[in-house]
């Protein structure tokens, strides 16, 4: 039981499995006496049965439901997932972004503001750089994008710009923005 729910419902999280499992098992065997594993010991049961069935969890991104807005929205929400070669070494940048949100990047005259954050991200994985855009009506910047990186050398900024400038085909990401503001990171490095 454990095994098809966490089979068949890839966005609980492995103890929303768990407590899924045992309320669904209390209801149905409620006459007779059994005795539950505990959340700690099919917390790794449910990792195990989706790395056996899906592998690495890279897999998972690109699968149903990780890369749609929802179950009803198919628009992708899974911008990019592409492999580059930086310095001689092959690195892989993620983006995602709602397809909502990333209009706002359009708007005429928008301020964009980029941030990237090194504590935390997922194993593998050296930054996330989160993309951001002024709303007028709210006065704050709201995340549109968020980036994956391996690496933190200028080729790999240069790559996640250039794929999110291809990815939200924004008039306000130009080239010169974007060259601008990975010669900025490069020098901080």
């Amino acid at each position: 039981m454990v095994e098809q729910k966490a089979l068949h419902c890839p966005n609980l999280t492995a103890v929303e499995v768990a407590k899924a499992v045992m309320t669904e098992t209390e209801e149905k065997y409620s006459d007779r006496p059994f005795q539950f594993l505990t959340l700690n010991q099919m917390r790794p049961m449910v990792y195990r049965f989706r790395y056996r069935e899906h592998g690495e969890w890279e897999s998972i991104i690109i699968s149903f439901p990780t890369a749609f807005c929802s179950e009803i929205d198919p628009r992708l929400f899974l911008q990019f997932n592409m492999t580059v070669n930086v310095d001689n070494e092959l690195q892989k940048i993620i983006g995602w972004g709602h397809p909502d949100l990333i209009d706002k990047a359009k708007y005429r005259g928008v301020n964009l503001f980029v941030d990237c954050t090194f504590k935390i991200v997922p194993h593998g994985f050296s930054q996330c750089m989160v993309l951001m855009a002024f709303d007028q009506p709210s006065q704050l910047y709201i995340p549109f994008m968020y980036i994956l990186l391996q690496s933190k050398k200028f080729e790999a900024y240069w790559h996640a710009i250039h794929a999110a400038i291809v990815a939200t085909n924004s008039p306000k990401l130009s080239q010169r923005e974007s060259l601008l503001f990975v010669t900025k990171c490069k020098k901080t490095q």
